[in-house]
């Protein structure tokens, strides 16, 4: 298992982290990602990364350096397809198309280090 999908392991509960005590089924993750595995010339970048993020829900991508994340983030823009698993926006797949397609989900990335330096400045 890779660094990074150690860090993606967590159980969905309630906004407010308690369990739900709803009858009704819990609504489908807004974006949801299953088994994600890439590998760069035999080098695995990521190995079974898969977690849910609910619509509204804030959260954060952390990890040393090499585990994952730009892999990951390209992954969700759609920059790279991955070897295997899969990517479901509001249920509807999206991994893998090629990039000048992202725009149909409205899918982007921007990756900032520190907020008051641009990324071209940083990028030099």
């Amino acid at each position: 298992m890779t660094p990074l999908a150690a860090y993606c392991s967590a159980a969905v509960t309630s906004p407010l982290g308690l369990p739900s005590r709803s009858k009704r089924p819990p609504p489908a993750p807004y974006l949801s990602v299953h088994g994600l595995t890439m590998a760069f010339g035999g080098v695995g970048a990521l190995d079974g990364v898969t977690f849910a993020i609910e619509r509204g829900e804030l959260v954060g991508l952390i990890g040393p350096n090499g585990s994952g994340k730009t892999t990951l983030v390209n992954i969700l823009s759609g920059h790279l397809r991955p070897d295997d698993g899969h990517v479901e926006l509001e249920d509807r797949r999206i991994d893998g198309p090629a990039a000048r397609d992202s725009g149909a989900t409205g899918r982007a990335a921007h990756v900032s280090a520190h907020p008051r330096i641009p990324t071209h400045e940083r990028n030099r």
